[in-house]
C-alpha cells in the first residue's frame, strides 16, 4: 500500500475494496461494491467506506452479509445497504 493511500481516506477504502473485492462478491446476496460516506443507525456519517449492496431477496438468515461482513476491515468502515432493482437502459 503506498503512503497516499495510507493517508487518503479514499484510496485507502478503494484499496481496501479491491483487496476484498472477490470474497465480498461471492457472498449470497451481495450484488455490488462502491466507496462513498457510510450509514450508522440509518444515520449518515462524514466518515468514506466501503459499502456493500445486496438484494434482500436472495439473503437467509444464515448468509445475510450484515452478520458476516465486519464492521471494519483493514480501518476501513462497511456498510452492508439493500440495493434496489437494477434496470439496464441501452
Amino acid at each position: 500500500m503506498t503512503d497516499e493511500a495510507q493517508t487518503d481516506p479514499m484510496q485507502h477504502a478503494m484499496a481496501v475494496q479491491e483487496k476484498y473485492r472477490a470474497m465480498l462478491m461471492l457472498m449470497p446476496g451481495v450484488v455490488g461494491l462502491g466507496v462513498g460516506l457510510v450509514h450508522s443507525s440509518d444515520t449518515g456519517t462524514d466518515e468514506i467506506g466501503v459499502i456493500v449492496l445486496t438484494d434482500a431477496s436472495a439473503i437467509s438468515s444464515q448468509t445475510d452479509p450484515r452478520k458476516l461482513i465486519p464492521k471494519r476491515i483493514d480501518g476501513v468502515p462497511f456498510d452492508v445497504q439493500p440495493a434496489g432493482p437494477f434496470t439496464a437502459f441501452g
